[in-house]
């Protein structure tokens, strides 16, 4: 799976791939996961896991691959867990927008860790399912 670039500092989200168009939502989240949408120049227009879409300068954003917690119901707590195998021993669990890197993924799993944490979690809990376009000169 390609990476998908994380913001990394508090951009703010534009209507168009310039400095002259309206900022239409800031991030305040850093390391956030986005996934690139569409390229131009030096501008890129991501998308977030909520939908909102807009363009950023490319030098906002980072290559390490991050991931958030998803879970059908906020309530709801991910597993996090020794080995990639869901009878394996839980190490911790996490709530749903919990942040963290995701080191590898097997196609099911996801080796996650984070601030006191560090596990396999099932791929489609931590949003590491987003996909990055490739660019036109054939890199990600």
């Amino acid at each position: 799976m390609p990476l998908t670039p994380a913001v990394w500092q508090e951009p703010g989200l534009v209507v168009g791939p310039d400095k002259d168009h309206d900022v239409s939502w800031i991030y305040t989240r850093v390391g956030w996961p986005v996934e690139i949408t569409a390229e131009f120049e030096n501008w890129r227009r991501i998308r977030d896991s909520d939908g909102s879409e807009g363009w950023v300068y490319h030098s906002l954003l980072s290559g390490k691959r991050t991931a958030a917690v998803q879970m059908k119901s906020k309530a709801d707590l991910a597993q996090l867990f020794a080995n990639p195998d869901d009878k394996s021993f839980v190490t911790a669990q996490l709530q749903v927008g919990v942040l963290g890197t995701v080191k590898r993924c097997t196609g099911t799993w996801c080796q996650f860790s984070g601030n006191g944490f560090d596990g396999w979690i099932a791929q489609n809990e931590c949003g590491a399912s987003i996909r990055t376009r490739s660019s036109s000169k054939g890199t990600q």
